[in-house]
């Protein structure tokens, strides 16, 4: 029997409860991004992300404050605890990255890959089995970004 992919539903939220969300349907990749915005931003070694396509997401409370991080990115985040939540770049508009650990049920996704692993902390040692690239990974071209 096929996968229903439009019946599986995630739902998460900030810290606080007052910014929560809903996705429908599967995530397009998951990964754990090292690069130094992800970990400026995050105040974390790395941010795991699930990769989604826009309609797929839907704010259900409140919405997220955006900051303008790069010249194409800007990260969705609650004003009121500062959970970050999403990530969009204006190169991929039809995409949106949502923090995995800002899901009711994190557990359910996982990762397959490292990227940005150049600036990774010297502390994080990726002996997890999964894919690693120093950069953003084979679908997109290192010179892409623009920080």
């Amino acid at each position: 029997m096929a996968l229903e992919t439009d019946k599986i539903v995630v739902t998460g939220g900030c810290l606080c409860g007052a910014v929560r969300y809903r996705i429908v349907g599967v995530a397009k990749s998951i990964g754990h991004c090292h690069c130094n915005l992800c970990q400026k931003a995050s105040g974390a070694a790395f941010v795991t992300w699930a990769t989604y396509a826009t309609n797929q997401l839907t704010f259900i409370q409140s919405q997220p404050n955006y900051f303008v991080s790069s010249a194409t990115g800007k990260r969705g985040f609650c004003s009121s605890c500062g959970t970050a939540l999403v990530f969009s770049s204006s190169d991929y508009p039809d995409e949106v990255d949502v923090t995995v650990c800002s899901m009711d049920c994190p557990d359910n996704l996982s990762p397959d890959y490292h990227i940005w692993t150049a600036s990774k902390r010297s502390w994080i040692h990726l002996n997890d089995g999964l894919r690693i690239y120093i950069d953003a990974g084979p679908d997109v071209p290192s010179n892409h970004f623009k920080f």
